[in-house]
């Protein structure tokens, strides 16, 4: 996992510690592409370090591949605390 990954993984962490928090908002932090970090929490929720909400609901506060909510996992905080991120 690259760097930009473990450190969206901590931002989200960071804001969304126990509820769903608009993906939009944690890349406000980053301001990548929004197709790109679409991919990428896709890429985490693959190795099930977040969880992603997707579909047609509020197209304006969701990403272009359908994702408007995104959570941390406990894998995902047992990573960040393994690599002594958090």
């Amino acid at each position: 996992m690259d760097n930009i990954n473990i450190k969206i993984l901590g931002a989200i962490n960071t804001l969304s510690t126990s509820s769903i928090v608009s993906p939009l908002e944690v890349n406000k932090t980053f301001k990548l592409d929004e197709i790109e970090f679409g991919d990428r929490l896709m890429s985490l929720r693959r190795l099930r370090y977040v969880n992603v909400e997707r579909g047609d609901y509020a197209p304006s506060r969701s990403l272009p591949n359908g994702i408007h909510g995104v959570s941390i996992t406990d894998d995902g905080r047992q990573y960040l605390r393994r690599g002594k991120y958090l």
